[in-house]
């Protein structure tokens, strides 16, 4: 617990203003999404990043950390896969964004032989797509809140919006989907007022200042 709250502070040190928290695994070939934190750990870092003004992005694979982590307090979840229908009512009621990054999957499938990834490691992840696409599907019908998080890596920057073809297969009008990629879903999530902080590239601009 002691070690969970030095990095948070650490983070907020270096002037963070989203703490990330990994709690499972899960990355890359990797969809495994075993629980890594405790929900008292979680919960102790949602607390600390909230003291500090801070938002928690908790990773998470799996239904287990994901449910622990809406428990906790985090302000989002990302990738989470196969979480049960109270988790999904909770992230509801509680404002919890979901960014499930269906894409960057789809991504590792198509450049499987630039990465080195045999059939076997495409067939995981297009079953972890089916899965992920099927969560994005009953969360959107609960009415829990989308925020687009594409996961890019490599040659996937400039692909980025795909992710929005996946909101619009698990149920959301083109519209509503757009609305998970403005700049005023993006100012929720980081709890600022649209056009504060999100949508500008100028020379020279930075938070709290023009």
């Amino acid at each position: 617990m002691a070690e969970v709250l030095r990095v948070v502070r650490q983070q907020v040190a270096a002037r963070a203003d989203v703490i990330k928290m990994y709690a499972s695994t899960g990355s890359d070939q990797d969809v495994t999404g075993f629980q890594t934190f405790t929900f008292d750990e979680i919960k102790a870092a949602a607390d600390a990043a909230h003291g500090f003004g801070r938002k928690l992005a908790v990773h998470s694979y799996g239904p287990d950390g994901a449910r622990d982590a809406v428990r906790a307090g985090a302000d989002s979840i990302e990738h989470a896969t196969d979480m049960d229908d109270q988790t999904i009512a909770e992230m509801a009621r509680r404002g919890t964004f979901y960014v499930p990054t269906i894409d960057h999957n789809r991504y590792y499938v198509e450049h499987r032989q630039e990465f080195g990834y045999g059939e076997d490691v495409a067939a995981h992840l297009n079953d972890y797509i089916e899965r992920n696409l099927e969560t994005a599907r009953r969360a959107h019908k609960a009415g829990v809140r989308f925020a687009m998080g594409s996961d890019a890596v490599f040659t996937g920057f400039g692909q980025n919006t795909r992710e929005l073809e996946w909101f619009i297969k698990a149920g959301m009008t083109r519209a509503g989907a757009d609305r998970c990629y403005h700049q005023w879903r993006c100012a929720a999530w980081i709890g600022e007022e649209p056009g504060s902080c999100c949508g500008r590239v100028l020379c020279g601009y930075c938070r709290g200042g023009g």
